[in-house]
């Protein structure tokens, strides 16, 4: 994975700026891809690439990568490029210098055109592609939406970029433009650690939709945004199963070495038992006594981060946790088990920069309790998503209208938003409002820009589209053993009786004690992080923008602790 970026200068008296632009937008971006970098600079218009490499760590695959007419940046990964790599030697004979995923999509858009090509694709990306025939821009992001990008546009310029930190400091920095708060975001943050991905706390900066691109003309600037990926959830008779294993095959390729993110629990071990490829890691907490077992029986390597790491580095979790959300530009949710992962591979093993995680299976598969199975527990979900809606207080200041405003019928402008898609089964609803919020803009969006900064690229198997769609397609019942008595059901109850097609396959390899054991709860983590939160809460209290009803928990303090790290890192350059 890597970082892209990029501008379409409007107004000639904003040329001066072009060196100034990509200067910042790639030293902004650098730990997206701290291998290489590179530009593309014609006129008005610049594409630049920051490399992680993975596929052909090669100077020949460096990007922007040029094929005829065209011109691409690409951020992500396509894992079944070698398959559509053998398409195109077959059907356009083609030819390659190289062994990336990049030389290849690079040709699909040639001769296959940008909606055909993505058709084809199954991988995780962002993209920039410059026709230059056409003269246009083209911005894609993928069906899932795991890899983000997010633009800026006013009379004098198009930028765009992976981060909306990058483009708010490119921005002010060189053009002294500031911005205004989004006070709509700021709310949905302090509520949920949520906000949707077509948004951002920069008034002006929006981010384009997961299964969307966006066409720039380069003579009218205008643009249009079409959304390309439609899911198909008429898949309910499809074997869920064999999606799950190819999945995993399918992502360990790469020519760099790689880790699964472990704990011995039902997701990490659906990734353990089909890697071939992939070493195991964990942190010495929780359940790493559960871990080392299932490892044993896997018959795989183990790496621990200790504990004596572990206290080392949580004196400095507050420093850590403000540079990424420098770097980030979002108030991103703490989370010590990707932080303390993310800095320890940094730090001891600098050649892994890969890290397959079982984000997804929770919202999917019904790891969570509050995920509802049927239609008529909407707005109870909402409730548990937005847990603190009710705990922020307005105070008598410009934000109390704004609080209000938010606030109003919010469940069912939140409806409205997660565009529930027509060929969705109502009992379904539930779990997709799980993945448009939760996972997508809350779990994702922290994982992405977490390991980021610490240079690594983090998979997702269980999000492979195949399975996203077949899970969605299929009856919340399918998922429960004993799913007729779910109703009266205790959390462990639940969770031990959920996922059913991942403890089935588990059944292959390990006993019923280990594969129906009481999920654990990471609880402890939070309580490690809560003390170093508290300060800030009272800072932010102290800025009188809202009022806080009731006290600062472990469940609660790493929330608005992190927007007053924000707003610490960002006040620089935005009203408030």
């Amino acid at each position: 994975m890597c970082g892209i970026s990029g501008y379409i200068i409007k107004n000639n008296d904003f040329l001066k700026y072009s060196n100034k632009y990509n200067e910042c937008l790639i030293k902004y971006l650098h730990n997206r891809g701290p291998d290489q970098n590179g530009t593309y600079i014609s006129e008005n218009i610049s594409l630049n690439h920051n490399r992680l490499s993975i596929n052909d760590l090669d100077l020949r695959s460096k990007q922007p990568f040029y094929f005829k007419n065209l011109i691409m940046i690409f951020n992500g990964e396509i894992y079944n490029f070698n398959q559509l790599k053998d398409l195109l030697i077959e059907k356009h004979n083609s030819t390659f210098i190289g062994t990336s995923d990049t030389e290849v999509l690079i040709q699909l858009f040639y001769y296959k055109g940008i909606d055909k090509t993505l058709d084809l694709l199954n991988g995780i990306f962002s993209i920039a592609l410059h026709n230059i025939a056409s003269n246009e821009i083209t911005l894609i992001r993928d069906r899932i939406g795991i890899k983000y990008c997010y633009y800026y546009e006013d009379e004098n310029i198009f930028m765009f970029a992976s981060n909306p930190g990058a483009i708010a400091k490119t921005l002010f920095k060189v053009s002294k433009i500031n911005f205004d708060l989004n006070t709509q975001v700021f709310f949905s943050y302090l509520s949920s650690g949520i906000c949707l991905s077509s948004e951002s706390m920069f008034k002006n900066i929006v981010g384009l939709n997961p299964g969307n691109y966006l066409k720039i003309n380069l003579k009218s600037f205008t643009y249009n945004i079409k959304k390309w990926y439609i899911p198909n959830f008429n898949r309910e008779n499809e074997d869920i199963q064999k999606y799950i294993k190819s999945a995993i095959e399918i992502q360990e390729i790469g020519d760099v070495s790689k880790n699964i993110l472990y704990s011995g629990g039902i997701d990490s071990n659906i990734l353990a038992i089909y890697s071939n490829k992939s070493e195991l890691i964990t942190l010495a907490v929780g359940e790493d006594k559960v871990a080392k077992e299932c490892a044993n029986i896997l018959d795989k390597k183990l790496k621990i981060i200790n504990n004596k790491f572990l206290e080392k580095n949580l004196n400095n979790f507050i420093d850590e946790q403000r540079k990424i959300i420098n770097f980030s530009g979002i108030p991103i949710k703490a989370s010590y088990l990707m932080n303390m992962t993310g800095l320890y591979i940094k730090e001891y093993e600098k050649n892994n920069k890969i890290l397959i995680t079982g984000l997804g299976g929770n919202e999917l598969f019904y790891g969570h309790r509050r995920i509802k199975t049927e239609n008529s527990g909407f707005k109870s979900h909402v409730r548990d998503l937005y847990l603190y809606l009710l705990q922020i207080k307005p105070l008598d200041n410009k934000y109390k209208e704004h609080l209000n405003i938010f606030k109003t019928n919010f469940a069912d402008k939140l409806k409205k938003q997660i565009d529930i898609p027509k060929n969705l089964k109502e009992s379904n609803i539930s779990r997709w409002l799980e993945f448009q919020t939760f996972l997508l803009n809350d779990l994702l969006i922290n994982a992405d820009n977490i390991y980021m900064y610490y240079s690594i690229e983090a998979r997702v198997p269980l999000l492979d589209h195949n399975i996203f769609e077949i899970a969605l397609s299929k009856e919340p019942s399918e998922f429960f053993y004993d799913f007729d008595k779910l109703g009266t059901s205790t959390w462990n109850e639940y969770t031990t009786k959920s996922k059913k097609h991942f403890k089935e396959l588990l059944k292959e390899v390990f006993n019923d004690k280990i594969i129906f054991k009481e999920k654990y709860s990471y609880d402890i983590e939070r309580h490690k992080i809560h003390p170093y939160y508290l300060d800030l809460c009272n800072k932010f209290l102290e800025r009188k923008i809202v009022g806080w009803n009731g006290a600062f928990t472990k469940y609660n303090s790493h929330l608005i602790g992190n927007i007053e790290l924000w707003l610490q890192e960002y006040e620089y350059l935005i009203t408030i």
